[in-house]
């Protein structure tokens, strides 16, 4: 997660797994996870490794959709 922003930023990530016809996967990472990011940085919001993860099945049938939202001020 990356912020431009001048004052910190919190917000929850969330991950879901499809194959290419939309049918939801079951894969083993988190589903949501809580984040901050401080004044103009970014922090690691999911760390896994794909070829464990997704090893049931065709990783050319596999697309991972991020949701974010997050909360922050702008500069005055």
């Amino acid at each position: 997660m990356t912020s431009d922003l001048w004052e910190a930023v919190s917000g929850t990530a969330t991950f879901h797994w499809y194959d290419w016809s939309g049918k939801q996967l079951d894969v083993n990472t988190s589903q949501s996870v809580a984040f901050e990011v401080g004044a103009i940085n970014s922090t690691q919001v999911l760390q896994t490794f794909t070829t464990d993860v997704l090893s049931n099945y065709n990783l050319s049938n596999v697309v991972l959709h991020m949701g974010v939202e997050a909360q922050g001020s702008l500069p005055v």
